[in-house]
């Protein structure tokens, strides 16, 4: 049995209720969404205690805590894992950085990167037509940063902060015949004559061709979009030397640690185009291998899941995660909350794709408490009363189990853990440095 358990991970629901993560023979995917009201305890219960558990699949998970990345980087060091840490809050502390931009592969890449982007924090918009020109205009200036390259070698490789710098350089202004004139018109046009057949120029164009006004108003929309999502911080992160690759993580046992403000929206915009692009790699690693499943399972535990912004066609990409070897655990604080970021419809895809459902503690909402009293079949009250320490786990096909949350804080392997962090006090960050000093990351 050891044995095994060292080769299967199991996660962790609550006190001694736990599961193996081997669909074949489970015959549930390992999707699952924890609900819990602010301040319930989510991440000490549920994040800290399947970090605690997990041994052999790779894992993805944001925290808000410095301390808690390196305490667990650390230790993921010890069992085997390469770690990375990307930290959205400080990026002069972080030893890792991530560009959307040095993922794209075609033409097709850059397009669904520009619209992840523009629409991200979008609203449930009337007319898509000002965030479908906006994120054309990104396309654009995209494309530009990449082009700029292939005509100049000696440039450094694209960034999509180059595209977000090219922007804060564009201002248009009214030209002859009612059509707009720009600053960048110059570097489209010697792109064009490099090469008559230029990507950059030709979205360019349907951009450039708009009346003042309209061109105006596409502009605004996109100068929102990107403010909202990439400050300096995240700029600097995309800027770094040494990018994380996320198709590490299923080619190998994996751990990235990313790091968020809680306080700041744009850092949690971009954690969750991280996780998009994160989906993204591993669904191709597992297109090209055998069994159409990537090599080395992989988890991704995603904190305020439905806080900052929208992760692109989540709905979809949750609904084909299983034959991936990909799975996902979604903190919320409702179904509400989560029906608001992706509508009525699509937060049912995401809560119907989740085989398991843990319930931490009481909830201030009438729609959550109501489902789980329909599942426990006993009085709403119950539930709307319910202690902090107690948690409900629903699984498909079985009867809910009610117990007490994790002992995570007691836990003799997070005692361990802590008992080891003074002496060893920033020793992981050191150890990076040495490590890359080295060539071996």
């Amino acid at each position: 049995m050891e044995d095994m358990r060292k080769m299967v991970d199991e996660l962790v629901f609550g006190d001694r209720v736990s599961r193996p993560m081997d669909i074949s023979a489970t015959r549930l995917n390992n999707n699952v969404v924890v609900v819990g009201a602010t301040g319930a305890g989510k991440t000490t219960a549920y994040t800290e205690a399947n970090l605690l558990s997990f041994s052999e699949c790779s894992v993805v998970v944001s925290m808000s805590k410095r301390v808690l990345a390196d305490r667990y980087a650390e230790e993921y060091e010890r069992r085997g894992y390469e770690v990375a840490v990307v930290d959205l809050a400080e990026p002069s502390a972080s030893q890792w950085g991530y560009d959307p931009l040095a993922m794209v592969r075609n033409a097709e890449d850059v397009s669904d990167l520009a619209r992840e982007v523009v629409q991200a924090n979008a609203e449930h918009e009337q007319d898509p037509y000002w965030s479908n020109s906006a994120a054309v205009l990104l396309e654009a200036l995209l494309l530009a940063s990449l082009e700029m390259r292939r005509v100049d070698a000696s440039l450094p490789p694209a960034s999509i902060s180059d595209a977000i710098d090219l922007f804060e350089e564009l201002s248009f202004r009214d030209g002859r015949g009612g059509v707009s004139e720009s600053t960048l018109d110059h570097l489209f046009e010697a792109l064009e004559m490099k090469d008559p057949c230029s990507e950059a120029a030709a979205k360019w164009r349907s951009v450039k061709g708009l009346a003042y006004k309209t061109v105006s108003c596409v502009y605004s929309t996109l100068s929102v979009a990107l403010s909202k999502m990439f400050t300096r911080s995240v700029k600097d992160v995309c800027a770094s030397e040494r990018l994380f690759d996320p198709s590490s993580l299923g080619v190998k046992k994996t751990a990235l640690f990313i790091i968020t403000s809680p306080v700041n929206l744009a850092a949690h915009s971009f954690c969750q185009l991280m996780y998009g692009g994160i989906f993204k790699s591993l669904f191709e690693l597992a297109e090209a291998s055998p069994g159409y499943a990537v090599p080395v399972p992989v988890h991704v535990i995603c904190d305020d899941f439905a806080v900052g912004a929208k992760i692109a066609s989540f709905p979809g990409t949750i609904s084909v995660m299983r034959s991936a070897g990909v799975s996902v655990s979604l903190l919320i604080q409702s179904r509400r909350q989560l029906a608001a970021m992706y509508g009525e419809v699509g937060a049912s895809i995401i809560w119907d794709n989740c085989d398991t459902a843990v319930y931490i503690g009481s909830t201030n909402s009438d729609d959550t408490a109501r489902e789980v009293a329909s599942r426990l079949d006993v009085p709403i009250s119950r539930v709307l009363t319910m202690p902090a320490d107690e948690v409900v786990v629903i699984q498909r096909g079985r009867r809910p189990v009610v117990c007490r949350v994790f002992p995570t804080l007691t836990d003799e392997r997070r005692v361990r853990i802590l008992q080891g962090e003074a002496p060893h006090k920033n020793n992981f960050a050191h150890r990076q440095e040495n490590l890359s000093a080295e060539g071996r990351l």
